[in-house]
């Protein structure tokens, strides 16, 4: 699967592809996996890394240690997907993983988690 075409990375269309599977491929590198049966989400891992908890309510932002275009990219189509408008994205800045709200930028540490919510 090529890097320009991700899938959608809805919560939905999460869910319909793992179908009871404890994990699929959604992109190169990339699996949907079930996250916490308890709480329905679902993990989003690329190299065997975490780097997105998709909640039916809405996102956490998981950095990896990877500071690569194709984990920015990822992160980015959960986000959106799951935020439609959202005035967030990730990006890298000065070969930084990081958090961009217009103006505003915060580095993503190894150990830190961005949640959004989806109200």
């Amino acid at each position: 699967m090529s890097n320009l075409k991700l899938p959608s990375m809805t919560y939905d269309s999460l869910a319909e592809k793992l179908a009871g599977a404890s994990e699929r491929t959604i992109a190169y590198k990339t699996k949907a996996i079930q996250y916490n049966v308890d709480d329905l989400s679902i993990g989003v891992t690329h190299h065997d890394h975490l780097i997105a908890i998709v909640h039916p309510s809405g996102v956490q932002l998981v950095h990896a240690g990877w500071n690569s275009v194709t984990t920015s990219a990822r992160m980015n189509r959960v986000l959106c997907d799951n935020l439609p408008g959202t005035e967030y994205r990730v990006g890298i800045r000065q070969g930084i993983l990081s958090l961009i709200h217009h103006y505003e930028v915060r580095p993503l540490s190894r150990t830190h988690r961005e949640t959004f919510l989806n109200y």
